[in-house]
């Protein structure tokens, strides 16, 4: 009752165009939900020219939810998910993507999801990593595990947002470590690495030549969104 009347004072708003919500939406409103530019890559899977670009021998398949628009809904609903205490942005996107992946006949097709992780202080002091919530549910909808154990980062690094290509890779260069009691548990795996954003896929990268030291059988990557297409 009292969270009814207080609903009707200060109603929940859209975390990405502010209009009120109506019944049973959660965050982010249907007209916004189905206004998201999707990149479609999961229906196209046989675009793997950017495993010449990313050089990873085993790479998989490319698989981002969203198009990255500077400006757009995207961007505003990924700077909610960062800055704004908001971690079940992060669940909810997991299995809208889920569901995708799902129908398109991808479940059963990774044996784990691995969220690029954030450095111990940034995490401490954000309260949570954004992309657990997007890798936990993507796992369910998958028919698979999730791994938050087994990648560090042991390197706090500056954030991406306004440097040049080249930087970003330098600024990501040897942060990574896998715990070595967890490594062999890599071994011959399918995985599914994800981030938030990918731009120069440089974070990815850095991550995945990590785990390629434990020798899985394939890494694609995933995230939220791209910001090139």
């Amino acid at each position: 009752m009292l969270s009814d009347f207080l609903g009707l004072i200060f109603p929940s708003v859209c975390q990405t165009c502010h209009n009120p919500l109506l019944t049973k939406e959660e965050l982010i409103c249907t007209v916004c939900r189905y206004d998201f530019p999707r990149s479609n890559y999961h229906l196209h899977p046989q675009r793997v020219d950017e495993a010449i670009h990313y050089g990873i021998p085993n790479f998989g398949l490319l698989l981002p939810y969203l198009k990255f628009v500077k400006g757009g809904k995207v961007q505003t609903l990924l700077h909610k998910l960062k800055y704004g205490n908001l971690p079940a942005l992060s669940s909810i996107m997991g299995e809208w993507y889920g569901y995708d992946l799902v129908d398109a006949g991808f479940q059963g097709r990774f044996d784990m999801v691995i969220p690029v992780p954030l450095h111990q202080a940034k995490q401490k002091k954000r309260g949570y990593n954004q992309v657990d919530g997007f890798a936990q549910a993507l796992a369910n909808q998958l028919d698979c595990e999730v791994r938050t154990d087994i990648l560090q980062r042991i390197t706090a690094t500056e954030t991406q947002t306004k440097k040049s290509r080249i930087s970003r890779f330098f600024n990501v260069d040897e942060v990574f470590h896998v715990k070595p009691s967890l490594g062999e548990q890599l071994s011959k795996k399918r995985i599914l690495l994800v981030d938030d954003v990918i731009t120069t896929g440089a974070t990815l990268v850095s991550t995945a030549t990590v785990l390629n030291e434990y020798q899985p059988k394939e890494i694609s990557f995933g995230a939220i969104a791209i910001a090139r297409h």
